[in-house]
């Protein structure tokens, strides 16, 4: 029987019990049964006996009363807790019901076949997880009282137990998941943008009610926990696309000033133009971020398309060769010069006037 029965156990396709698991249940409720009817019988048994004599007849008659007065209580509470259970079970349907109307509604707004005020598609999924799990939170509220026993002091006691512990146990949860309510009703990012999170950049592959997923330029997938992301700086590069506006990448050199700063300009737009990539409107640009004692710092921006933030590494890196190769090729070197001032030593930095009559420093 367990060989014929376990490989009709399974769930999609996924085993729940192996023929030798559900033989050892078999074979335990068996020994149990057996064991609960073989003390029944002799309980029957020995009240039939006690009252064969007159001696013993009370106990044998009590026996028998206090077996009859148990299975008519048990029988009693069976037959008056149908109602509540079926009460409970029409409570369920309804609660069920509902829950499906709003799978619907919310999900004919993810994809943008309805509107609905002040819900967007990109929220839609975790509003109707919201919904969903206070329409079912009420159906608990309103179904526990017609739970049997629902009533008694050791179900209240339980009640409370339990009500503590999930109390003491969720105060971190509650706070990971009010962050990750936030970051989804913010819509700073959404699942495919590529983003940076702190020390952390890559894709989004999912964002949770806990906790956000990325993947990295290396493949790896970084778990962050929702409310380290919203005590982070999050920069969303992808988001540009929604805005109508191209991304810029950038990059920044420093060169002496015996260098003109026109030449540079022309060198750094030129590598930018050499890729193809690089759009042409907006045409790149070079700003000049800074005159330091020997050096200008100058910074390359130029435009790309934000569809391909997700290659920003690769895309940095070509930015970077071309740089190189277009500053050798005009033989200008990529450097920040720094002057030293040599003075003679052989005099004191004391002013002549302060300084001691026929004194001055040894050589």
């Amino acid at each position: 029987f367990a060989a014929r029965a376990a490989p009709q156990l399974e769930f999609r396709g996924t085993p729940l019990m192996r023929a030798t698991q559900i033989a050892k249940v078999l074979r335990h409720t068996i020994v149990w049964v057996t064991a609960a009817l073989v003390v029944l019988g002799l309980y029957i048994y020995t009240g039939y006996v006690l009252t064969r004599f007159p001696w013993t007849r009370p106990a044998g008659e009590a026996l028998g009363n206090y077996l009859g007065s148990t299975v008519l209580s048990l029988g009693g509470s069976l037959l008056r807790a149908v109602p509540r259970l079926f009460t409970i079970f029409l409570i369920f349907v309804i609660a069920r019901f509902f829950t499906s109307v709003v799978r619907t509604l919310f999900d004919a707004v993810a994809q943008e076949r309805i509107n609905l005020p002040g819900i967007h598609p990109d929220t839609a999924l975790p509003t109707r997880r919201i919904v969903n799990a206070l329409l079912w939170m009420f159906a608990i509220v309103v179904a526990y009282p017609y739970v049997p026993g629902s009533d008694s002091a050791a179900f209240k006691g339980v009640s409370v137990f339990g009500g503590l512990l999930i109390t003491l146990g969720s105060a971190g949860l509650v706070g990971q998941a009010m962050s990750g309510l936030v970051l989804m009703y913010s819509r700073s990012f959404r699942v495919g943008h590529f983003i940076q999170a702190g020390k952390v950049q890559g894709s989004v592959v999912e964002l949770g009610l806990l906790a956000t997923k990325l993947r990295t330029p290396k493949n790896e997938i970084v778990t962050l926990p929702n409310s380290v992301v919203i005590g982070a700086e999050v920069t969303n590069y992808s988001a540009a696309t929604e805005y109508g506006h191209p991304l810029l990448i950038y990059s920044s050199v420093t060169i002496g000033y015996d260098v003109p700063w026109r030449r540079v300009h022309e060198l750094l737009i030129g590598a930018a133009r050499e890729l193809d990539f690089v759009l042409a409107d907006p045409a790149p640009f070079v700003q000049q971020r800074a005159l330091d004692d020997s050096y200008v710092e100058y910074q390359i921006n130029a435009a790309i398309d934000a569809a391909r933030s997700a290659e920003l590494p690769e895309l940095y890196a070509r930015l970077f060769a071309a740089i190189q190769d277009s500053f050798a090729g005009a033989n200008v070197e990529i450097m920040s010069p720094t002057y030293l001032s040599m003075r003679d030593g052989n005099r004191s930095t004391v002013p002549a006037r302060s300084a001691p009559a026929g004194g001055g420093a040894p050589a």
